[in-house]
Protein backbone atom coordinates (compact mmCIF):
# COMPACT_ATOMS: atom_id res chain seq x y z
CA UNK A 1 0.00 0.00 0.00
CA UNK A 2 1.29 3.69 -1.02
CA UNK A 3 1.46 5.80 1.66
CA UNK A 4 2.66 8.97 0.69
CA UNK A 5 3.96 10.19 -2.28
CA UNK A 6 5.90 14.15 -2.62
CA UNK A 7 8.42 16.10 -4.93
CA UNK A 8 7.75 15.87 -8.68
CA UNK A 9 9.31 15.87 -12.12
CA UNK A 10 10.51 18.58 -14.56
CA UNK A 11 11.93 17.87 -18.47
CA UNK A 12 14.83 18.82 -18.89
CA UNK A 13 16.51 20.10 -22.16
CA UNK A 14 17.66 16.81 -23.75
CA UNK A 15 15.77 14.47 -26.06
CA UNK A 16 16.46 11.52 -24.37
CA UNK A 17 14.51 11.15 -20.69
CA UNK A 18 15.84 8.74 -18.90
CA UNK A 19 13.82 7.29 -15.36
CA UNK A 20 16.03 5.73 -12.64
CA UNK A 21 14.35 3.91 -9.87
CA UNK A 22 15.75 3.34 -6.22
CA UNK A 23 14.65 1.41 -3.36
CA UNK A 24 15.73 2.09 0.01
CA UNK A 25 15.29 0.23 2.98
CA UNK A 26 16.72 0.87 5.99
CA UNK A 27 19.83 3.13 4.17
CA UNK A 28 20.38 6.00 6.71
CA UNK A 29 24.29 5.84 6.00
CA UNK A 30 24.45 5.20 2.09
CA UNK A 31 21.29 6.70 0.61
CA UNK A 32 22.54 9.80 0.87
CA UNK A 33 25.54 8.87 -1.90
CA UNK A 34 23.27 7.43 -3.94
CA UNK A 35 21.28 10.54 -4.67
CA UNK A 36 24.25 12.73 -5.30
CA UNK A 37 25.68 10.58 -7.28
CA UNK A 38 22.57 11.54 -9.69
CA UNK A 39 22.05 15.29 -8.87
CA UNK A 40 26.05 16.00 -9.97
CA UNK A 41 25.13 13.90 -13.61
CA UNK A 42 26.81 15.80 -16.35
CA UNK A 43 23.22 15.01 -18.00
CA UNK A 44 19.95 16.61 -16.57
CA UNK A 45 16.93 14.74 -18.56
CA UNK A 46 16.05 12.04 -15.95
CA UNK A 47 13.87 11.60 -13.42
CA UNK A 48 14.55 9.65 -10.40
CA UNK A 49 12.05 7.81 -8.44
CA UNK A 50 12.90 6.77 -4.85
CA UNK A 51 10.68 4.05 -3.33
CA UNK A 52 11.01 3.61 0.60
CA UNK A 53 10.06 0.53 1.55
CA UNK A 54 8.82 0.81 5.16
CA UNK A 55 12.27 1.89 6.27
CA UNK A 56 12.34 2.39 10.45
CA UNK A 57 15.46 3.70 10.87
CA UNK A 58 16.39 7.70 10.08
CA UNK A 59 15.94 7.01 6.33
CA UNK A 60 13.01 9.13 5.66
CA UNK A 61 14.73 12.20 7.44
CA UNK A 62 17.23 11.94 4.88
CA UNK A 63 14.82 11.46 2.00
CA UNK A 64 12.94 14.92 3.35
CA UNK A 65 15.88 17.18 2.19
CA UNK A 66 15.29 16.83 -1.17
CA UNK A 67 11.80 17.53 -0.83
CA UNK A 68 12.26 20.46 -3.62
CA UNK A 69 14.11 18.81 -5.76
CA UNK A 70 12.47 19.31 -9.40
CA UNK A 71 13.67 15.68 -10.81
CA UNK A 72 12.74 13.25 -7.88
CA UNK A 73 10.14 11.79 -6.77
CA UNK A 74 9.79 10.15 -3.22
CA UNK A 75 6.76 6.97 -2.65
CA UNK A 76 6.61 5.87 0.74
CA UNK A 77 5.18 2.52 1.37
CA UNK A 78 4.91 -0.31 3.53
CA UNK A 79 7.43 -2.89 3.74
CA UNK A 80 7.14 -5.62 1.31
CA UNK A 81 10.96 -6.21 -0.34
CA UNK A 82 13.10 -5.14 -3.07
CA UNK A 83 11.17 -6.11 -5.86
CA UNK A 84 7.85 -4.89 -4.67
CA UNK A 85 9.38 -1.34 -4.47
CA UNK A 86 10.78 -1.77 -7.69
CA UNK A 87 7.35 -2.85 -9.23
CA UNK A 88 5.85 0.24 -7.06
CA UNK A 89 8.78 2.36 -8.93
CA UNK A 90 8.27 1.34 -12.62
CA UNK A 91 4.49 2.24 -11.98
CA UNK A 92 5.42 6.01 -11.80
CA UNK A 93 8.25 6.13 -14.53
CA UNK A 94 7.58 8.50 -17.65
CA UNK A 95 11.24 8.32 -19.50
CA UNK A 96 12.01 6.55 -22.57
CA UNK A 97 14.49 4.32 -20.66
CA UNK A 98 14.80 2.69 -17.65
CA UNK A 99 17.68 2.51 -15.12
CA UNK A 100 18.21 0.78 -11.78
CA UNK A 101 20.20 2.11 -8.68
CA UNK A 102 20.55 0.38 -5.49
CA UNK A 103 20.65 2.39 -2.26
CA UNK A 104 24.14 1.59 -1.35
CA UNK A 105 25.51 2.19 -4.34
CA UNK A 106 26.54 5.21 -6.71
CA UNK A 107 26.56 6.23 -10.52
CA UNK A 108 29.30 7.46 -12.58
CA UNK A 109 29.60 11.79 -12.88
CA UNK A 110 28.89 10.71 -16.60
CA UNK A 111 27.08 7.77 -16.59
CA UNK A 112 24.02 9.62 -17.82
CA UNK A 113 25.66 11.66 -20.39
CA UNK A 114 27.71 8.28 -21.65
CA UNK A 115 24.23 6.34 -22.19
CA UNK A 116 22.08 9.20 -23.67
CA UNK A 117 25.33 9.57 -26.48
CA UNK A 118 24.98 5.69 -27.43
CA UNK A 119 21.27 6.15 -27.31
CA UNK A 120 21.33 9.24 -29.87
CA UNK A 121 23.26 6.86 -32.53
CA UNK A 122 22.03 3.79 -32.01
CA UNK A 123 17.99 4.74 -31.45
CA UNK A 124 16.71 1.29 -32.36
CA UNK A 125 18.80 -0.50 -29.48
CA UNK A 126 16.32 -1.98 -27.16
CA UNK A 127 19.27 -2.53 -24.16
CA UNK A 128 22.39 -1.14 -23.52
CA UNK A 129 24.51 -3.22 -20.80
CA UNK A 130 28.22 -1.25 -19.23
CA UNK A 131 30.55 -2.25 -16.54
CA UNK A 132 30.95 -1.34 -13.31
CA UNK A 133 33.36 -1.11 -10.53
CA UNK A 134 33.60 -2.97 -7.42
CA UNK A 135 34.60 -1.16 -3.97
CA UNK A 136 35.80 -3.45 -1.05
CA UNK A 137 38.74 -4.93 0.28
CA UNK A 138 39.82 -5.41 -3.15
CA UNK A 139 38.59 -3.33 -5.99
CA UNK A 140 37.89 -4.79 -9.19
CA UNK A 141 36.70 -3.34 -12.92
CA UNK A 142 34.28 -5.74 -14.23
CA UNK A 143 34.19 -4.85 -17.99
CA UNK A 144 31.49 -6.90 -20.09
CA UNK A 145 33.31 -5.80 -23.42
CA UNK A 146 36.58 -4.21 -24.91
CA UNK A 147 34.62 -2.42 -27.41
CA UNK A 148 31.09 -1.71 -28.64
CA UNK A 149 29.38 -4.55 -30.02
CA UNK A 150 25.87 -6.02 -30.75
CA UNK A 151 25.03 -9.20 -29.92
CA UNK A 152 22.33 -11.79 -30.06
CA UNK A 153 19.82 -11.69 -27.87
CA UNK A 154 19.59 -15.66 -27.08
CA UNK A 155 23.57 -15.35 -26.30
CA UNK A 156 23.61 -13.05 -23.64
CA UNK A 157 20.75 -14.87 -21.82
CA UNK A 158 22.47 -18.38 -22.45
CA UNK A 159 25.39 -16.11 -20.60
CA UNK A 160 23.61 -14.83 -17.78
CA UNK A 161 22.06 -18.55 -16.72
CA UNK A 162 25.41 -20.41 -17.26
CA UNK A 163 27.42 -17.49 -15.84
CA UNK A 164 27.80 -14.92 -12.78
CA UNK A 165 29.23 -11.84 -14.76
CA UNK A 166 29.81 -12.54 -18.71
CA UNK A 167 27.77 -10.35 -20.97
CA UNK A 168 27.17 -8.46 -17.36
CA UNK A 169 24.91 -11.02 -15.72
CA UNK A 170 21.51 -11.33 -14.60
CA UNK A 171 21.75 -7.91 -12.76
CA UNK A 172 19.10 -4.76 -13.43
CA UNK A 173 21.72 -1.82 -12.39
CA UNK A 174 24.12 -2.27 -15.08
CA UNK A 175 21.54 -1.85 -18.06
CA UNK A 176 19.57 0.42 -20.03
CA UNK A 177 16.51 -0.80 -21.17
CA UNK A 178 14.14 0.90 -23.49
CA UNK A 179 10.81 1.64 -21.84
CA UNK A 180 8.83 0.65 -25.15
CA UNK A 181 10.96 -2.89 -25.60
CA UNK A 182 9.66 -4.20 -22.13
CA UNK A 183 6.11 -3.33 -22.23
CA UNK A 184 3.37 -5.57 -23.31
CA UNK A 185 -0.23 -4.84 -23.37
CA UNK A 186 1.59 -0.91 -22.63
CA UNK A 187 2.72 -2.63 -18.97
CA UNK A 188 6.31 -3.53 -18.00
CA UNK A 189 6.39 -6.99 -16.70
CA UNK A 190 6.85 -6.85 -12.52
CA UNK A 191 9.52 -8.50 -10.47
CA UNK A 192 8.13 -11.78 -9.17
CA UNK A 193 7.57 -10.60 -5.30
CA UNK A 194 7.32 -14.43 -4.31
CA UNK A 195 11.55 -14.30 -4.80
CA UNK A 196 14.24 -13.10 -2.46
CA UNK A 197 17.13 -14.37 -4.65
CA UNK A 198 17.61 -14.37 -7.89
CA UNK A 199 14.72 -12.10 -8.31
CA UNK A 200 16.55 -9.26 -10.50
CA UNK A 201 18.17 -12.42 -12.72
CA UNK A 202 14.64 -13.62 -13.29
CA UNK A 203 13.03 -10.37 -13.97
CA UNK A 204 16.22 -10.10 -16.47
CA UNK A 205 15.82 -12.79 -18.66
CA UNK A 206 11.78 -12.12 -18.86
CA UNK A 207 12.89 -9.09 -20.26
CA UNK A 208 15.68 -10.15 -22.09
CA UNK A 209 13.18 -12.27 -24.09
CA UNK A 210 11.61 -8.99 -25.48
CA UNK A 211 14.94 -7.49 -26.50
CA UNK A 212 15.32 -7.76 -30.23
CA UNK A 213 19.20 -5.60 -30.39
CA UNK A 214 21.39 -5.44 -27.44
CA UNK A 215 24.55 -3.62 -27.29
CA UNK A 216 27.54 -4.14 -25.08
CA UNK A 217 29.53 -1.30 -24.08
CA UNK A 218 33.12 -0.97 -22.63
CA UNK A 219 32.29 1.97 -20.71
CA UNK A 220 32.27 1.27 -16.49
CA UNK A 221 29.33 4.16 -15.13
CA UNK A 222 28.30 1.94 -11.79
CA UNK A 223 30.10 2.27 -8.80
CA UNK A 224 29.08 -1.05 -6.70
CA UNK A 225 29.73 -0.83 -2.78
CA UNK A 226 30.52 -4.29 -0.90
CA UNK A 227 29.37 -3.28 2.74
CA UNK A 228 29.17 -6.83 3.69
CA UNK A 229 29.76 -10.44 2.86
CA UNK A 230 26.15 -10.96 2.12
CA UNK A 231 26.87 -8.85 -0.92
CA UNK A 232 29.49 -11.50 -2.49
CA UNK A 233 27.47 -14.54 -1.15
CA UNK A 234 24.06 -14.07 -0.68
CA UNK A 235 23.23 -18.17 -0.14
CA UNK A 236 25.14 -20.82 2.04
CA UNK A 237 24.15 -24.42 0.55
CA UNK A 238 25.62 -25.85 3.68
CA UNK A 239 24.07 -23.84 6.30
CA UNK A 240 20.55 -25.35 7.91
CA UNK A 241 18.11 -22.41 8.50
CA UNK A 242 14.95 -21.55 8.13
CA UNK A 243 16.43 -17.71 6.46
CA UNK A 244 18.55 -19.47 4.25
CA UNK A 245 16.26 -22.12 3.41
CA UNK A 246 13.96 -19.70 2.09
CA UNK A 247 16.80 -18.04 -0.29
CA UNK A 248 17.63 -21.50 -1.24
CA UNK A 249 14.53 -22.43 -2.58
CA UNK A 250 13.87 -18.93 -4.29
CA UNK A 251 17.20 -19.99 -5.95
CA UNK A 252 15.60 -23.22 -7.37
CA UNK A 253 12.18 -21.85 -8.17
CA UNK A 254 14.35 -18.67 -9.90
CA UNK A 255 15.56 -21.43 -11.70
CA UNK A 256 12.61 -23.41 -12.48
CA UNK A 257 11.25 -19.68 -13.70
CA UNK A 258 13.66 -19.01 -16.20
CA UNK A 259 13.66 -22.43 -17.88
CA UNK A 260 9.66 -22.20 -18.11
CA UNK A 261 9.44 -18.53 -19.60
CA UNK A 262 12.11 -19.58 -21.99
CA UNK A 263 10.63 -23.03 -23.13
CA UNK A 264 7.20 -20.83 -23.66
CA UNK A 265 8.49 -18.08 -25.65
CA UNK A 266 10.85 -20.11 -27.48
CA UNK A 267 9.88 -23.91 -27.34
CA UNK A 268 12.23 -26.51 -28.94
CA UNK A 269 15.18 -23.80 -29.03
CA UNK A 270 18.82 -24.71 -28.45
CA UNK A 271 18.54 -21.90 -25.80
CA UNK A 272 15.73 -23.56 -24.53
CA UNK A 273 17.37 -27.19 -24.21
CA UNK A 274 20.48 -25.19 -22.09
CA UNK A 275 17.45 -23.66 -19.79
CA UNK A 276 16.29 -27.12 -19.27
CA UNK A 277 19.64 -28.45 -18.85
CA UNK A 278 21.03 -25.70 -16.45
CA UNK A 279 17.62 -25.97 -14.74
CA UNK A 280 17.96 -29.59 -13.81
CA UNK A 281 21.33 -28.65 -12.89
CA UNK A 282 20.28 -26.35 -10.32
CA UNK A 283 17.25 -28.90 -8.56
CA UNK A 284 19.72 -31.35 -8.28
CA UNK A 285 22.35 -29.33 -6.55
CA UNK A 286 19.84 -28.09 -4.02
CA UNK A 287 18.67 -32.06 -3.42
CA UNK A 288 21.80 -33.12 -3.21
CA UNK A 289 22.73 -30.42 -0.39
CA UNK A 290 19.52 -30.88 1.54
CA UNK A 291 20.50 -34.41 1.94
CA UNK A 292 24.08 -34.17 2.52
CA UNK A 293 23.26 -31.57 5.27
CA UNK A 294 20.32 -33.39 6.34
CA UNK A 295 17.85 -30.87 5.79
CA UNK A 296 14.81 -32.45 5.80
CA UNK A 297 12.62 -29.52 5.21
CA UNK A 298 14.80 -28.07 2.50
CA UNK A 299 14.33 -31.70 1.16
CA UNK A 300 11.05 -32.13 1.05
CA UNK A 301 9.90 -28.46 -0.33
CA UNK A 302 12.85 -28.95 -3.45
CA UNK A 303 10.79 -32.25 -3.58
CA UNK A 304 7.58 -30.60 -3.42
CA UNK A 305 8.62 -27.85 -6.26
CA UNK A 306 10.66 -30.88 -8.58
CA UNK A 307 7.33 -32.87 -8.83
CA UNK A 308 4.79 -29.96 -10.14
CA UNK A 309 8.00 -28.93 -12.20
CA UNK A 310 8.06 -32.07 -14.18
CA UNK A 311 4.34 -32.16 -13.81
CA UNK A 312 4.08 -28.79 -15.79
CA UNK A 313 6.21 -30.23 -18.49
CA UNK A 314 4.87 -33.27 -18.95
CA UNK A 315 1.37 -31.29 -19.67
CA UNK A 316 3.63 -29.30 -21.92
CA UNK A 317 4.69 -31.95 -23.87
CA UNK A 318 1.14 -33.65 -24.26
CA UNK A 319 -0.42 -30.19 -25.84
CA UNK A 320 2.24 -30.22 -28.28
Amino acid sequence: MIEEVYGMDLNGKEDIRISIVLPVYNSENYIERAIRSVLQQKYSNYELIIVDDGSTDKTDEVLRKYEEEKRIRVVKKRNGGVSSARNIGLTYITGDYLLFLDSDDELTSDCLMTLASYVKHNKDTDLIVFGWKELGEKDKIRRVTEEKKLIATDFIIEKIIETEFECGGGYPWNKLWRIDSLKRNTVIQPFNEELILCEDKEWAVRQLLNCKRVMLIPDVLYLYYIINEEHLSKISFNAVEPKNDNKVISFAKASIGIEEEISRRKPDSELSKIANKKCMQDIILVYYKSIRNRNDNLRNQVTGYFRKYVENKKKSISVK
